[in-house]
């Protein structure tokens, strides 16, 4: 009862509170640089808003701004498209609000979605009743930062939005109360977000941040995706507990732990390709279990390396395909047991079929080319079910999308290395990327496949990026729209792998707007909508298993807005701690890179002997002058041990840490400072930690 009574009351008092917003006067803030919160010349009354007045911020600026204040008792806040940083302090200090929106005002967009980063004095009241994120269904967000503690009765995360909590060793001392409580109820549909504010460290091992606490219950059916942001050598365990025992998860808690290993990238090769890369695909051609390198490039050439026993690379083996190659796939086209080829030539409206009979990638077979509809912009190999006249079940088929129509077609397989169409669905405008929602989809013919696009006025407002579920029909292979996504902007990549364990894949997908949307669902889908560190954007995206650790890990290929400094970010899904459920995400590796990606593929490298993931980076021309595909491999080691002793991380064990084992002195279950963990902190701990003194590199 306790939940049911908590989210019926929460409905009904929200709508009471947006009703008493509606009737407060605006007063808006007017500076785009920012400035002090308490000069009236900064607001359209010309007065500083009070507590029937409803403040603004919506002055549509072009980059975030600052905004500084003692104190403010105000009716109620509105974000609008702006990103606004907002500090109060000084000895009186203070804000109480009715109510706090980010992104419900009309002026929200996807590229405008509203956020809002509050940083209160330590110990400083501040009590807003009602806080809304995200209304208008964009990638809204409210950060707290670690010194400010947020007293509300209801949080509502919309689905799209973020819930950004920062940590450092401030949060330590900050307050022992709970960086936000929610007294009456608390919805969580979107993404709860935990990382050091930049050039921050962490909070000291074992250290546990009360960051949420619902007294009334969080609804454990709904719970959201958390994504982390640990420090090398270090993970943030992020859990939902209950508090009083009564069988209801009301707390959140994010403790600091000692990450077990960690990557160390090691580039393997450098493949010199002459021209720029657009498409990569890694393919067991030669079926001895190690990945073939397929490469596609602007000149029209595909090259195919192929790793030996010995652990070097034979070729390239260069074929001719068509103009404009933009996407590549592999299969079993022609059922004769080995993988195939297939390259979505753009400039021709055609598809290269290249046929391997004898499992060598030196003597690939050209199949007839397959005429497509206008502008094929990328393809999947799927399974379209029973095979139906001159038709082949054994032999795997194709699903093509094309820009130019915007049309998704299923072609079956006749099984020697031709096709026919069997059926076609329109998918939006300027449809793009494309994978299956499901790994296994070249086996099974029940697994939708999404596709990126866009189209005009689905939220009433400008081009909108969308992501459209296709459903095969198992029985004829027939294609339908099951469902439509509105995304955080235009998709440019999309992916897919099963995050949370249940054993349904999740369709991740990169957009313009520098955010990774997740989408799931079985009938009726959802998206999460997850902020790339700030002013990154998203070139490439795959998936799969990178290191050796089981399980997958998305691998994004993102590059500096401003500076052009490019970056990998590895993301692994791991289960969280404690009862419940939801997909945790942690930010495993940023691995620095020289050039910006415009492709990735993953598969797995190195020898028969030794077999391990290995990522294909390909570099578009115009940001180099020899334009080549790097092989990077992830070497997946212990954490040294001086980081156990290193306990406030800042990669020396010295005094600071001393301090921290001497004042856990005796009896002491499950903390670091116990490094023999035999219960008790003593001088065999010492002897330890002496003998790690002295920096500590990770």
């Amino acid at each position: 009862m306790k939940r049911s009574i908590a989210m019926l009351t929460f409905t009904l008092a929200l709508s009471a509170a947006s009703t008493a917003i509606a009737q407060q006067s605006e007063n808006r803030w007017l500076r785009p640089e920012g400035g002090n919160l308490d000069d009236p010349g900064n607001w359209s009354f010309g007065e500083v808003p009070g507590p029937f007045d409803t403040a603004v911020f919506d002055v549509n600026a072009t980059q975030p701004y600052t905004v500084i204040g003692t104190s403010g008792q105000v009716g109620a806040i509105e974000i609008g498209g702006d990103e606004v940083n907002a500090r109060f302090s000084g000895g009186s200090q203070f804000l109480f609000t009715e109510f706090l929106g980010i992104g419900g005002r009309s002026s929200n967009s996807d590229l405008r979605p509203g956020r809002l980063r509050l940083e209160l004095d330590p110990g400083s009241p501040a009590f807003l009743n009602f806080i809304e994120v995200g209304k208008q269904g964009f990638a809204s967000q409210l950060s707290i930062a670690s010194s400010s503690r947020l007293g509300t009765l209801f949080f509502d995360l919309r689905p799209a939005a973020t819930l950004r909590f920062e940590i450092d060793q401030q949060s330590v001392t900050s307050s022992s109360q709970p960086v936000l409580l929610a007294k009456e109820g608390v919805n969580l549909a979107g993404v709860v977000e935990i990382a050091a504010p930049p050039n921050s460290l962490l909070p000291p091992l074992g250290t546990s941040i009360d960051l949420l606490f619902s007294p009334l219950g969080i609804d454990s059916q709904s719970l959201p995706t958390i994504v982390t942001v640990p420090r090398p050598g270090r993970r943030i365990a992020p859990e939902f507990v209950d508090t009083d025992g009564d069988g209801i998860l009301d707390r959140l808690i994010g403790t600091i732990r000692v990450a077990e290993t960690t990557n160390v990238a090691e580039e393997v090769e450098t493949l010199e390709i002459g021209a720029p890369t657009i498409a990569i695909e890694a393919a067991d051609l030669d079926g001895d279990g190690i990945d073939e390198i397929v490469i596609a490039t602007e000149a029209g050439k595909l090259r195919i390396y192929q790793p030996t026993a010995s652990g070097g690379i034979a070729g390239p083996f260069d074929y001719v395909i068509g103009t404009d190659p933009v996407d590549i796939a592999s299969g079993d086209y022609d059922g004769d047991g080995t993988i195939d080829l297939a390259i979505a030539n753009f400039g021709d409206d055609d598809l290269s079929i290249l046929l391997n009979p004898d499992e060598d990638p030196d003597d690939l077979l050209a199949a007839e080319n397959l005429a497509v509809p206008a502008g094929p912009a990328s393809l999947v190999t799927i399974d379209l079910g029973a095979a139906e006249g001159n038709l082949l079940s054994d032999a795997a088929d194709l699903f093509v999308v094309s820009r130019s129509t915007g049309i998704a077609t299923g072609y079956k397989s006749r099984g020697d290395g031709t096709f026919e169409k069997v059926s076609e669905v329109q998918v939006g405008e300027d449809p793009g990327p494309s994978a299956p929602i499901d790994d296994e989809n070249k086996k099974d013919p029940d697994p939708p496949l999404g596709v990126g696009g866009s189209t005009s006025g689905f939220r009433g407002g400008p081009q909108t990026g969308i992501l459209t579920i296709v459903q095969p029909d198992p029985g004829n292979g027939s294609l339908a729209v099951v469902d439509t996504v509105a995304l955080s902007g235009i998709p440019t990549g999309v992916a897919a792998a099963d995050l949370d364990g249940d054993g349904t894949a999740e369709s991740i997908v990169t957009t313009t707007t520098g955010y990774l949307d997740i989408v799931r669902g079985e009938t009726d889908f959802s998206r999460s909508s997850i902020p790339l560190p700030p002013g990154k954007i998203a070139t490439a995206i795959t998936t799969g298993r990178f290191d050796a650790v089981p399980g997958p890990e998305i691998v994004v290929a993102v590059i500096d807005e401003g500076e052009g400094e490019s970056q990998l970010l590895v993301i692994r899904p791991r289960p969280t701690e404690g009862p419940g459920g939801g997909t945790l995400l942690d930010l495993v590796n940023v691995i620095p890179l020289n050039d910006a990606p415009t492709a990735l593929a993953l598969g797995t490298g190195g020898t028969s002997k030794s077999e391990r993931g290995t990522l294909s980076i390909g570099v578009l021309s115009p940001v180099v002058e020899n334009p080549d595909v790097k092989l990077l491999g992830l070497n997946t080691i212990e954490t040294p041990a001086c980081s156990k002793a290193d306990f406030n991380g800042d990669g020396v064990v010295n005094g600071g840490d001393l301090g921290l084992i001497i004042g856990a002195w005796g009896p002491c279950e499950n903390c670091p400072q116990d490094l023999d963990q035999n219960g008790v902190v003593n001088s065999a701990d010492l002897g330890l930690f002496l003998s790690l003194w002295g920096p500590c590199a990770i």
